[in-house]
């Protein structure tokens, strides 16, 4: 691990919530990054191990040479997210209920400071989710219902370098859908 010489970032987070009468609440964000290495020298230290590289070309000037990352975007830091929520509340056998839907947009990131296309992209994903919930009117039972990934998308969240010893790249996926029920007491 190395740290850059000298980096930026810097960007804008926006958040807003309206009620549209009694029933209605939507709500969302959306955050802006750009990030930007100024000043950054380094190795890749397992530039060798990847694809042809990984074929006896350890003296390749990927390998041995200093790379310079300047203009490279920060690892793990899409450029742009968003959320956006919609609720409809209303009240019935003496219960209070919400039901909520949502939408997560996260825009393409990198999962290393070398921004390597083949080895280090992350492309942008989506999913939505929904849950109903019902709350005693002194707040103290809350019981919510929730579905995770409505679609079933097994969209690539995260993806790293490929193993020094197999060459599998390794994955990190959206979870499938998940459905739950949660009770909550307040006391």
């Amino acid at each position: 691990f190395v740290n850059a010489d000298k980096a930026a970032a810097w960007g804008v987070e926006l958040e807003g919530t309206v009620l549209l009468g009694d029933h209605w609440l939507l709500s969302g964000t959306y955050s802006w990054n750009d990030s930007e290495y100024d000043e950054f020298i380094t190795k890749d230290a397992n530039a060798c191990t990847l694809g042809p590289l990984a074929e006896g070309r350890s003296l390749d000037p990927l390998c041995t040479d200093d790379l310079d990352l300047e203009g490279n975007q920060f690892p793990t830091m899409p450029e742009h997210k968003v959320s956006a929520n919609v609720t409809y509340m209303w009240s019935m056998l003496d219960l209070d209920w919400e039901a909520t839907t949502s939408y997560f947009y996260t825009g393409d990131s990198w999962g290393t400071p070398f921004n390597n296309p083949d080895y280090d992209e992350n492309e942008s994903y989506d999913v939505w989710d929904a849950r109903l919930s019902a709350v005693t009117t002194d707040e103290t039972w809350r019981v919510t219902a929730f579905v995770r990934n409505i679609e079933d998308d097994r969209d690539v969240v995260s993806v790293a370098r490929p193993s020094t010893v197999t060459q599998n790249p390794q994955y990190t996926i959206l979870e499938p859908r998940i459905y739950g029920v949660s009770v909550d007491y307040s006391f």
